[in-house]
């Protein structure tokens, strides 16, 4: 990931105006960002390590769903899951509405490019 494509730090975002701007906007925004209408919400990054992971796995239990994420480069009979996210049903279904929007903006671009 290039420097170009990480947030700020500390960018500060209007629930409301990300919410009617388009999908690149509400990704910025945060999947799932809760707040009243005209909330400003700031997103912090100081500290964050972005790290790289080639396998994810989920499992769902009682109204949570865990990502299991990690890094396999050769076979191996164990892998090491490096992050485990928790997160809520209703988080689940706006990542999984974020992450399709994000899906279709890619294979649009794709299609654009010669």
């Amino acid at each position: 990931m290039g420097e170009e494509d990480r947030p700020r730090p500390e960018e500060t975002t209007d629930v409301e105006e990300a919410a009617s701007a388009g999908p690149a906007r509400q990704e910025q925004a945060g999947a799932g960002q809760q707040g009243q209408q005209g909330q400003r919400v700031r997103l912090n990054f100081d500290g964050v390590k972005p790290q790289y992971a080639n396998f994810c796995t989920l499992t769902a239990r009682q109204g949570e769903v865990f990502l299991s994420f990690g890094n396999a480069f050769a076979p191996e009979e164990e892998l090491q899951v490096d992050t485990q996210i928790v997160m809520s049903m209703r988080n689940v279904q706006q990542l999984y509405q974020a992450m399709g929007r994000l899906l279709q903006q890619q294979e649009q671009q794709e299609q654009q490019s010669p």
